[in-house]
């Protein structure tokens, strides 16, 4: 939630700059409407069903065993909150696509605790999308 609200708080950053700020998760789509609406989003989350754009990118990883123990503790239940039957995320990324859908620089992290900082992806796009 709080890359959400980063990303929220530097959507003029990206306005300035004339690029449309898109955020892609695979969480159903009346998962992602409650939270834009409890975090006052007013950028579009778009349900990535099964992760199939995660995968086409690379960016889909499988939830370690033990990690899937935790949660299930936890009370968290991933598949059923994607809608899907699998423990899959997708990695933290920053794609910058073009107008003609040509991708022009991708950051990702695999470790869930790092993201990609609002920031440096504004400054990527001011400098010509160099990586």
């Amino acid at each position: 939630m709080a890359e959400l609200e980063a990303l929220q708080a530097s959507l003029p950053g990206f306005e300035d700059l004339g690029a449309t700020l898109v955020g892609i998760c695979p969480q159903l789509p009346e998962h992602s409407a409650e939270l834009k609406a409890r975090l006052g989003l007013t950028f579009e989350l778009l349900h990535d069903a099964g992760n199939r754009t995660a995968d086409a990118y690379g960016l889909a990883l499988d939830t370690p065993p033990e990690v899937v123990e935790v949660e299930r503790r936890l009370g968290l239940d991933l598949p059923t909150f994607n809608g899907t039957r699998d423990w899959r995320l997708p990695m933290p990324a920053s794609v910058c696509v073009d107008r003609g859908g040509v991708i022009r620089s991708m950051v990702a992290q695999t470790d869930h605790t790092l993201r990609p900082e609002p920031e440096a992806t504004i400054e990527r796009l001011r400098s010509g999308l160099q990586t």
